[in-house]
């Protein structure tokens, strides 16, 4: 999960370890994408924020697909702009959330994404 406001990342890694879910956090794409890189089990999914100081979640979105073009990312925002969402859509993006996202919203699109990248790997292993 990379969110540079410290709230919003304690509030979604709680809601998500809360399901049961292992989140890491960064306040960076940088810091993200050092994990992504050096990390030995990848993520089921990102979870990012779109507006961040720095490389942004639209230009993280397009780094991760690079490395790994099967991992899900799921965009979130406290801003309604129909382009941000398009070029999230054709950037690749699982999908989009609005902040404040609640609880249920979360787990439900992660929930979602992620049960269909294991569903993937199976059908893969086959």
């Amino acid at each position: 999960m990379v969110d540079d406001e410290v709230t919003i990342r304690k509030y979604l890694a709680e809601v998500l370890s809360l399901e049961g879910y292992d989140c890491r956090c960064f306040q960076e794409s940088l810091l993200a994408l050092a994990y992504l890189a050096q990390c030995e089990t990848p993520p089921d999914l990102v979870l990012t924020d779109i507006r961040m100081p720095g490389m942004d979640g639209i230009a993280l979105l397009k780094k991760v697909r690079a490395l790994s073009p099967a991992l899900p990312v799921i965009l979130i925002s406290a801003f309604f702009e129909p382009a941000m969402a398009l070029e999230a859509v054709r950037a690749g993006a699982a999908d989009y959330l609005y902040k404040p996202a609640k609880p249920g919203e979360v787990l439900a699109l992660v929930g979602k994404h992620v049960r269909a990248g294991q569903e993937a790997r199976n059908q893969a292993v086959q």
